[in-house]
């Protein structure tokens, strides 16, 4: 009996000492982590060792994240359920807290430069980390190049008469440019002039007495100059052949260049801009001295 009274006894003290130590080392309080996003770890210092059942003070620093708005402290991920600083309070096990972002819109400014505006819908707003493609405008005698962060023959190191009107390897954008930033965006057309293959006959009234000249590319709304007016600071024209070498051994005078032998077709006349976007036989015109 004896004996087991002092096992009972024991078996008590051992418990006792347990729940002892059991309430020595026993935390019941809880912690608070915000979270901001993988891209922006959080600067806000998490919230430890706070009573079950206690409000919390909302930090004071507000997180930022290029391209969005902060929205808030939410208690899930998904930002779907917003926590309350002035009325929720925290339970009995430690959570995160996560920020809440919703994506800004920008607009686009486009600079058509002479295009036509296209009749289909297109994107005049993006979000940042969007794609998609950008309009196709249209412009009579040109062949639209892209779409440049920089307008026409602005360009470090352009030189007028070159004829191209963006950076030498700059291919430009036909979609939204990657990482352009947390900005409105502006967008200039850039265009390239087609140009045009120009067949020339003498036509002269004497046959085989002049050659006919060589044949040319005429780019689109260049200005004709004939080649005996052609001079040095002359840029972005075309050249046409007036036989000015030879004018003083031939017995009839140029008068100009027309699209039928008889003449009775158009004229292209010099000091006018070329407006022709498919190939053109053109036929010296003559006249008796």
């Amino acid at each position: 009996m004896k004996k087991q009274l002092i096992l009972g006894l024991l078996a008590l003290l051992s418990l006792v000492l347990v729940g002892c130590r059991d309430a020595r080392t026993y935390n019941d309080k809880v912690n608070v982590v915000f979270f901001t996003s993988n891209s922006d770890p959080s600067k806000i210092e998490s919230y430890l060792n706070i009573e079950p059942g206690s409000l919390i003070p909302e930090p004071e620093y507000i997180p930022t994240r290029t391209g969005y708005d902060f929205l808030g402290w939410f208690k899930d991920i998904a930002a779907t359920q917003p926590w309350n600083f002035d009325t929720d309070t925290v339970g009995t096990e430690s959570i995160v807290l996560y920020a809440g972002w919703g994506s800004l819109v920008y607009d686009i400014f486009y600079d058509w430069n002479g295009g036509t505006i296209p009749t289909t819908p297109y994107q005049e707003t993006f979000r940042v980390g969007q794609s998609f493609v950008l309009p196709q405008p249209r412009r009579v005698g040109y062949e639209f190049k892209a779409w440049f962060l920089y307008d026409e023959n602005e360009w470090p190191g352009y030189t007028p008469g070159i004829g191209q009107t963006y950076k030498p390897g700059d291919g430009g954008y036909s979609t939204l440019p990657v990482n352009v930033g947390a900005a409105d965006l502006y967008l200039y057309a850039h265009w390239d002039a087609i140009k045009v293959s120009v067949t020339f006959r003498a036509n002269y009234p004497v046959a085989s007495v002049v050659s006919n000249p060589s044949n040319r590319t005429f780019t689109y709304d260049f200005n004709l100059v004939y080649d005996a007016n052609v001079t040095p600071e002359m840029t972005n024209i075309n050249k046409l052949p007036d036989f000015s070498a030879i004018a003083s051994t031939l017995d009839y005078t140029f008068v100009g260049w027309n699209t039928s032998a008889d003449g009775s077709g158009v004229w292209y006349a010099e000091n006018t801009p070329f407006q022709r976007t498919i190939r053109i036989t053109l036929y010296a015109q003559w006249q008796a001295k």
